[in-house]
């Protein structure tokens, strides 16, 4: 995993969530669909992915999940 895979994988992680909440197709399993695979690869809980897809995260907290999913590999 790279910084640059990770930030892109945020990226499209806010841009999916930004379009279900704007199609008002917002349902929880459809949020679930959207973060459980983020959740998985970088081993965020489910707090972080949303906070990260509602893009409140600080660059501290990217950060801090980037060198938590190295220490684990």
């Amino acid at each position: 995993m790279t910084a640059r895979e990770f930030m892109t994988d945020m990226i499209h992680l806010q841009d999916d969530y930004l379009a279900m909440r704007a199609s008002g197709f917002y349902h929880k399993r459809n949020e679930i669909r959207i973060l459980d695979p983020i959740m998985q690869k970088y081993g965020m809980s489910y707090e972080e992915a949303e906070q990260a897809a509602r893009n409140r995260l600080s660059l501290r907290e990217y950060l801090r999940i980037i060198n938590r999913k190295e220490e684990h590999v």
